[in-house]
């Protein structure tokens, strides 16, 4: 598969806030891009509903519906071939180790768009994810009594850390032209991406 977009999201999770990459540093995205391809375990689940779940009625996420009762629970994960190898990279080469965890990063959220395109529609939001905009992780106990996560291989801990790592849980729903906003973000008044004049998104 071609690695181009990826990498573009790739540099956005490292910070990279210019194009001016370093040759040695495009080369180890490359390689941990091929070796995410091959560790990657993808699954996916979702639930469609059309009314809203009590933890959905709170401000932040109404404001992200804008008054709609229609609109999926999702979930996502790469696997825990991959949290392994993010932890045995941790152990031989942090440079690497960082490296391989944006790649796994940008590969889950491509991934993810492409089970949506092909199985639920083109004119989906972005996937808004507790955490986001002023609402807080602590959310995702109240969503998982509505997804069986186990099934794809998901533990969601106490403290809200998801296992495997690179998992998500989140919302969306049939509106294309809501767009990501900083608006809410714990780093909104206080980001080095802004300052710059670009996001560590793409709308």
């Amino acid at each position: 598969m071609s690695y181009s977009n990826l990498k573009d999201n790739v540099y956005l999770y490292l910070g990279y806030k210019n194009k001016k990459y370093d040759e040695s540093i495009d080369n180890i995205i490359d390689e941990c891009l091929l070796e995410v391809e091959k560790l990657a375990q993808f699954k996916y689940m979702y639930m469609e509903f059309n009314y809203l779940i009590p933890i959905l009625e709170k401000e932040a996420y109404q404001k992200f519906l804008k008054g709609s009762t229609n609109y999926y629970l999702c979930a996502m994960t790469l696997g825990r071939a991959i949290s392994d190898k993010i932890r045995y990279y941790s152990k031989l080469n942090m440079q690497k180790m960082v490296i391989f965890d944006a790649c796994a990063s940008a590969y889950l959220e491509y991934l993810s768009d492409k089970y949506q395109n092909d199985n639920l529609g083109n004119d989906l939001s972005f996937r808004f994810c507790p955490g986001y905009g002023n609402t807080s992780v602590k959310d995702l106990k109240e969503i998982v009594k509505y997804l069986d996560i186990k099934k794809i291989g998901i533990e969601l801990l106490d403290s809200c850390i998801m296992i495997p790592e690179k998992s998500m849980i989140g919302i969306i729903y049939h509106n294309k032209n809501i767009k990501k906003s900083c608006e809410g973000c714990i780093k909104e008044k206080n980001c080095d991406l802004r300052k710059d004049g670009i996001t560590c998104y793409k709308n």
